[in-house]
C-alpha cells in the first residue's frame, strides 16, 4: 500500500522479508519507501482493515535486483525489508520457495491478485485467482517475437489460458504450484502484452533462477 492505496501485491517469504516485481518500485524515491505499507491477511480490500488478523506493518528498505530496468524488464524482481516482523496466523503465513531448477513447462499454476478483472476494466475488492498451464520458453519466445521489449529469457516463466490472464495491479504477486502438502511460489507477476490476449501468455519471473539473489538480500539485510 502507497499511501493507503493498494498498487501492487507481494508474498511473505519470512517474517521480514516480502517479495515483489522490481517494476512495482523502480520509480520510487527514498520519501516514497517511508510511506510504504505492507497489509499482510487482506481478502476483501474495501473493508480489510477491519477484517480479522489483518496486520500493517512499514518497510525499512527496497532492494531491488540490479539488472533490472525498465527497457527490458529482465530480473524484474524485489525484496522489501520490513521495519518489524509479521507475526504468523491462520490466514498469515510465509510461502515455500522452491528447490532445483525445473521447468514446470505443461504443469499447472495458480496467481493470484487484486488486479483489473480485464484490460481497462475494473478493479476488484476482492482477492482473484486463476489457474492455468505454464508454456515452455521457446513457445513463448516465438509466439511474443519481436513484440517482448528485449526477449524471453531463462529467467522468466510464461503461462497462459485463452481470455483469462494476470493484469494491470496484480503486479509483484505470486505465482504457485502446488508440491505434496503444500504450495511453491515459482513465479513473480511480471508483464504481458494487454491482459488474457488470445495468443500472448502473462509473463513472471522465474523464481528458481533467483534463489541465490533471494537467499544473499535476506543475509544482507536479515531485519
Amino acid at each position: 500500500m502507497n499511501r493507503g492505496r493498494q498498487f501492487c501485491d507481494g508474498s511473505i517469504i519470512d517474517e521480514y522479508h516480502i517479495l515483489t516485481a522490481a517494476h512495482c518500485v523502480a520509480q520510487m524515491r527514498t520519501s516514497d519507501v517511508a510511506s510504504l505499507k505492507v497489509r499482510a491477511g487482506a481478502h476483501n480490500l474495501q473493508n480489510s482493515a477491519s477484517e480479522a488478523g489483518v496486520q500493517d506493518v512499514g518497510v525499512k528498505l527496497v532492494v531491488k535486483h540490479k539488472d533490472f530496468t525498465m527497457e527490458t524488464l529482465h530480473s524484474d524482481i524485489a525484496i522489501l525489508v520490513l521495519k518489524s516482523p509479521i507475526q504468523y496466523t491462520n490466514t498469515v503465513k510465509p510461502i515455500c520457495l522452491p528447490s532445483g531448477k525445473q521447468s514446470y513447462a505443461g504443469k499447472k499454476g495458480t496467481v493470484v491478485g487484486w488486479g483489473l478483472l480485464s484490460e481497462r476494466g475494473s478493479r476488484p475488492t476482492v482477492l482473484q485467482e486463476l489457474t492455468m498451464e505454464i508454456w515452455d520458453n521457446a513457445r513463448c519466445s516465438s509466439t511474443y517475437g519481436s513484440t517482448a521489449p528485449a526477449g524471453i529469457k531463462d529467467t522468466m516463466l510464461c503461462a497462459g489460458k485463452k481470455g483469462k490472464d494476470s493484469c494491470s495491479g496484480d503486479s509483484g504477486g505470486p505465482f504457485v504450484v502446488p508440491n505434496g502438502d503444500h504450495w511453491e511460489q515459482i513465479g513473480v507477476v511480471s508483464w504481458g502484452i494487454g491482459c488474457g490476449k488470445d495468443i500472448y501468455p502473462g509473463v513472471y519471473t522465474r523464481v528458481t533462477h533467483m534463489m541465490d539473489w533471494i537467499n544473499k538480500v535476506r543475509r544482507l539485510y536479515p531485519n
